[in-house]
């Protein structure tokens, strides 16, 4: 995961020279009844909507231009999938 942001990040240099911005968009839906999520469904989502976002978080801040801005946006479907 680490190593494709990183790769991301020296493609983007290489290509435009710099990065001044990035937007950091991430959710994972599991189609399932909250009560039947299990330990690697949740793992799975987490690992999308927390450490995913985080390290690509933190490259951008080691190759952003200074004054560059970053733009986290996480969703949660999961009420969408919970019974009533």
């Amino acid at each position: 995961m680490v190593a494709n942001h990183v790769r991301l990040f020296d493609e983007t240099v290489k290509r435009f020279g710099q990065v001044d911005v990035a937007v950091n968009t991430v959710g994972v839906v599991i189609e399932k009844p909250t009560r039947n999520v299990t330990e690697v469904d949740y793992e799975v989502s987490f690992g999308a909507n927390s450490k995913a976002a985080f390290f690509l978080v933190q490259e951008a801040g080691c190759t952003m231009a200074d004054g560059g801005s970053t733009v986290t946006i996480v969703n949660s479907l999961l009420a969408a999938h919970t019974d009533s």
